[in-house]
């Protein structure tokens, strides 16, 4: 997200909001649009303290005083950027940023929300079957188009010439994949806020997996398994619904430092709970080496492919810099990691994506072994892996366009 340069000094105005959650999950919601992030409890104090006027360096200053770490280890920028991108921010030093006020009638609507629908949610996601709670989550969380967000989205669409779209068909894709996007911001919530059995029941029984035999192969072979994936669907999900099953997976994830050690610390407090989940989470420069050495001992590396230039841009060039890959009539920027982490270890790679299909809800698709050059060594070999996963991926974008989530990023990830 783009926002105005940040200083130690400087102060921002935030907008009204509510905190829901314990332990280590919380969610924090914008009263004025019910836009909501989430967080672990340092993200918490880190809003409140910034909502009650303290700097950006007092914040990190008093954080790392409260937690026992140097304040130039507290890492702010993750939160800083989620808080400006879900316009949570109404000034910065003072100044306008966003629009802050709602129509009288709007105001109204969400109070009776946050005030009388919070409960009846919680009651929901404790005692209602899990094929209505699931839905009735996802209404909820229903709210006004985001008219910037869905022209970004549509300019994406038409920058993909081989989609062959029909006239309407953009309309089409752009509300779908509003949808798409709000759906699986309310899996994370569910992940999080489900009571601990009923979250294991919905990720090992409710979410349908096809493709375990290929998984199963892979295991066989001793050499370990890449799943490479898409932003797509309910992404998010994915490791833990392998993990229900008994899958350990460890992913390499994009986001910050921050970020990652939150979901480490909610797996840690799912662990010392008796409900553990073999995931593990990975990333950085050194991320890809602990992979490797994960893959030797024959586990399961989880990638999300689909990254633009400018994520970890040490980590790309430790494994051979960005290829051009062909992708929907265009052609994009997709780092090495994938063909780089194949080529090291000789794991088996595997396509997997977690989407909704109408009514019957989640499934999650593994598809067979990609099979690469066998012939070919080298960097070669390995582009050549990165190219198949990348075909089997798109066919997949084909099929149903709207929950690909990167369509206002593919600007950025086209090679030119």
């Amino acid at each position: 997200m783009t926002h105005p340069p940040l200083a130690d000094a400087s102060t921002l105005g935030l907008c009204p909001f509510v905190v829901k959650g314990r332990g280590e999950h919380y969610s924090v919601i914008r009263r004025e649009g019910r836009q909501g992030i989430s967080t672990g409890r340092a993200g918490v104090e880190a809003v409140g303290l910034l909502a009650a006027g303290r700097t950006i360096g007092q914040t990190r200053d008093l954080l790392g005083e409260r937690y026992g770490v140097p304040a130039g280890e507290v890492d702010l920028t993750p939160l800083l950027d989620t808080l400006f991108a879900s316009g949570f921010v109404r000034t910065l030093d003072g100044r306008p940023v966003a629009a802050s006020h709602e129509p009288a009638r709007h105001r109204l609507r969400v109070c009776l929300t946050l005030l009388v629908w919070s409960p009846l949610l919680e009651l929901a996601l404790k005692y209602l079957p899990l094929r209505l709670a699931v839905p009735f989550t996802y209404r909820w969380f229903a709210r006004a188009p985001d008219a910037g967000l869905e022209a970004r989205v549509a300019a994406g669409v038409r920058r993909a010439p081989g989609l062959g779209l029909p006239p309407g068909a953009v309309a089409r894709i752009v509300a779908g994949n509003a949808q798409a996007l709000r759906k699986q911001f309310c899996d994370r919530l569910l992940l999080g806020t489900l009571p601990p059995r009923r979250a294991r029941r919905w990720l090992g029984s409710e979410i349908r997996v096809s493709g375990l035999e290929h998984l199963a192969r892979s295991v066989a072979r001793g050499k370990g398994t890449i799943l490479c994936s898409y932003h797509m669907g309910s992404y998010g999900l994915l490791p833990f619904a392998l993990g229900a099953r008994g899958v350990a997976v460890t992913m390499y994830a994009g986001f910050g430092a921050e970020a990652r050690a939150d979901v480490a610390t909610w797996l840690a407090e799912r662990a010392r709970r008796g409900d553990g989940y073999p995931v593990g989470i990975t990333g950085g420069p050194m991320g890809l080496r602990a992979l490797v050495r994960g893959l030797a001992r024959g586990e399961t590396v989880l990638l999300y492919c689909d990254r633009a230039p400018g994520e970890d841009e040490r980590a790309a060039h430790e494994t051979g810099g960005r290829i051009r890959v062909p992708f929907l009539g265009a052609h994009v920027w997709s780092a090495r990691g994938l063909g780089w982490l194949h080529a090291r270890t000789g794991a088996t790679v595997l396509p997997a994506v977690l989407l909704w299909e109408g009514r019957r809800g989640h499934h999650l698709h593994m598809g067979p072994a990609i099979a690469g050059d066998p012939g070919a060594s080298g960097s070669a070999g390995a582009e050549t892996v990165v190219l198949e996963a990348y075909g089997a991926l798109e066919r997949l974008v084909r099929q149903y366009p709207a929950q690909w989530l990167k369509w206002e990023d593919l600007a950025g990830m086209i090679a030119l």
